[in-house]
Formats: C-alpha cells, structure tokens, sequence
C-alpha cells in the first residue's frame, strides 16, 4: 500500500476486544492557519467515491500573540476531546 507522506494515524488503545473508535475528522495545517474537517465518511475509497456523505469544515488563522491566552468553547472542547484520545 502507499504511504501518504505528512500523515500522522494516531489509534487509541480500546479496552474492547472488538470495534473501533475512529472520529471521522481531519486538521489541516497551513502556513495560513489550521482547516477542522469534520465529516461522516470512513477513509476508504467506496464511501468517499459510491455513497452519499455530508461534511463540516472551517478555517481558523493562527492566533495573534496578543491573543494567545483567548480562547472559544470550540477550541476548548476540541483541545478537550484530543487530549482524551492519548
């Protein structure tokens, strides 16, 4: 299989000896800022090419320095939620 070069697959270890917990999300860094992609299709070929998906992005520019300590509930609970999965 091909490895996609800048990718980091981050799995979480799961007390379950079946299933898997997959987000189904994606952080797009830029030069310009990160893009949250927040979507419904798992990462394989037929559900993104032969079935019907929805999806939710937005783009959020660096902060400023000044801004640094500012925060939204967004960025709270996402910080919140990746720190979970380590």
């Amino acid at each position: 299989k091909n490895k996609l070069i800048n990718w980091t697959l981050h799995k979480p270890l799961l007390p379950i000896a079946y299933g898997t917990h997959h987000s189904k999300a994606m952080l797009l860094v830029y030069p310009q800022g990160v893009r949250v992609v927040i979507h419904t299709a798992n990462l394989i070929y037929v559900d993104w090419n032969n079935k019907t998906q929805g999806l939710w992005m937005q783009d959020f520019p660096w902060k400023q320095r000044q801004d640094h300590s500012k925060t939204s509930p967004f960025e709270e609970d996402l910080v919140d939620y990746l720190e979970k999965l380590k």
